[in-house]
């Protein structure tokens, strides 16, 4: 039983990268608008910058790849 529950949690988690992404990306606006300014939002829109949404979005990817490799295994 334990392991359909972490198969749901994964799938749900791989389900849910792009509002992770556009949750991280809300809150880095607001903040930048708030603190910095102009400066602050054009940070966030930049297409150069590597932040905490690539990480959000890789986590529950990689989380999911061990869980297909281990029931491979």
């Amino acid at each position: 039983m334990l392991k359909k529950k972490i198969i749901w949690g994964t799938d749900q988690l791989t389900s849910f990268v792009l509002p992770l992404r556009d949750f991280e990306h809300t809150v880095c606006y607001y903040i930048g608008y708030f603190f910095s300014g102009d400066d602050g939002v054009s940070h966030c829109q930049s297409n150069k910058r590597f932040t905490k949404g690539v990480l959000m979005a890789i986590i529950p990817l990689i989380l999911r790849m061990l869980q297909v490799l281990k029931n491979l295994y």
